[in-house]
């Protein structure tokens, strides 16, 4: 069980360098087109957007796995504990639903809406929340 746990978190850090990289161009693009482009929603744009999503699917639903493979999970008790394996997981599969709603927008309209820029935003704080760059990076 604890090869299991060590190979998906190995498998999820390294998925987390290219989630960052993809995930901070898809929040460069936005600001982008927010600030030069009058709005107009350029395809790069449409398509980081896809791959942020995808990536942070991923990454919630490794953290979550994680979470539950995790060797605190048999010692945790009460909801602090639990809440505490699962926060990761939580929170990025949340923003991942909230760039999913971007998506969506970005893929049936043309021009951007504040709306939707504060929804993109407000998700990066989350993952900037949530992303543990001490134990990635560190």
């Amino acid at each position: 069980m604890e090869d299991l746990f060590n190979s998906v978190y190995s498998t999820h850090k390294g998925i987390s360098f290219s989630t960052v990289v993809v995930f901070g161009a898809f929040i460069f693009l936005i600001l982008q087109v927010h600030l030069s482009y009058k709005g107009r929603i350029s395809d790069v744009l449409r398509k980081t957007s896809f791959f942020s999503m995808i990536l942070l699917y991923i990454q919630g639903i490794l953290g979550v796995f994680l979470g539950i493979y995790s060797p605190e999970f048999s010692e945790a008790s009460g909801f602090s504990s639990y809440f505490k394996l699962f926060e990761y997981g939580i929170i990025i599969l949340t923003c991942a639903g909230m760039i999913t709603y971007v998506y969506m927008f970005l893929k049936s309209n043309q021009i951007l809406t504040l709306k939707v820029l504060i929804i993109a935003l407000a998700a990066a704080l989350l993952f900037e929340y949530a992303y543990p760059w001490r134990i990635i990076f560190g």
